[in-house]
């Protein structure tokens, strides 16, 4: 013991070991008198700085935001920012702003979506981008036919697959009818695949008509998904 006694245990008594630092032994003590007032964990933290423990300053830290959540310098030890008047973790703060934590960065929704997809979701999707690049250019081109069959092929899509095809070839096309077409095309699209190409058109798009278009193409049972996505885009700068 600290107060140099032994004490003998049965070994078939004994369910596991561990090894304790005696800095880790004095700070059990001092936590079991420590007055629960933000001096004395305070001062208590600020000595587990100095001995190098970290999870246990944390520990302090935190008691002292139950104490008084408005107290600046706990806050910054522990990291936290502060965004509009309120402290927040950094993960808070970028969730906030649409990003996710992957592998040890912090990446949009967008990205995590391909760094998630399996070698096989990949190749599906390649499949795709020739066959929609050739029919959007029929549907924006000259001839009637080939505006006719591009269409009714674009039309007919109903893997969850082409959407990312569909978004890099009629997202951004100068053409309305091409823009409000994508729209048509991911409305027939089932699950949670299409949902935030059409929410990126009823937010963004020039077009008032494909903006509505893309509003009302949303089902019920897309709603939850398109919620979230909504809900970061309230952040956006662009208050219109």
């Amino acid at each position: 013991t600290l107060t140099g006694g032994i004490v003998v245990v049965p070994r078939d008594q004994v369910a596991f070991t561990t090894c304790r630092s005696l800095a880790v032994e004095e700070y059990e003590t001092r936590v079991r008198r420590i007055e629960n007032t933000v001096q004395a964990r305070w001062e208590l933290a600020e000595w587990c700085r100095t001995e190098r423990l970290r999870s246990q300053r944390d520990e302090q830290l935190e008691a002292i935001l139950l104490l008084d959540p408005a107290h600046e310098d706990a806050h910054k030890a522990l990291g936290h920012v502060q965004e509009r008047g309120e402290w927040m973790t950094r993960e808070e703060q970028m969730a906030r702003r649409g990003y996710v934590r992957y592998q040890g960065r912090w990446v949009t929704h967008q990205e995590l979506e391909l760094l998630e997809k399996s070698d096989a979701e990949r190749a599906a999707e390649r499949e795709w981008f020739t066959k929609v690049h050739g029919w959007v250019r029929w549907v924006a081109g000259s001839y009637e036919r080939q505006r006719s069959l591009g269409r009714q092929a674009l039309l007919e899509i109903r893997d969850p697959a082409a959407v990312a095809a569909l978004t890099q070839n009629m997202a951004d096309h100068e053409q309305g009818a091409v823009r409000q077409l994508l729209v048509e095309v991911l409305a027939g699209i089932p699950g949670p695949r299409p949902v935030r190409a059409l929410v990126e058109r009823s937010l963004f798009d020039a077009s008032v008509v494909v903006r509505d278009a893309a509003l009302g193409a949303l089902k019920p049972d897309q709603y939850a998904t398109a919620v979230g996505i909504y809900v970061q885009a309230l952040l956006n700068n662009d208050n219109e």
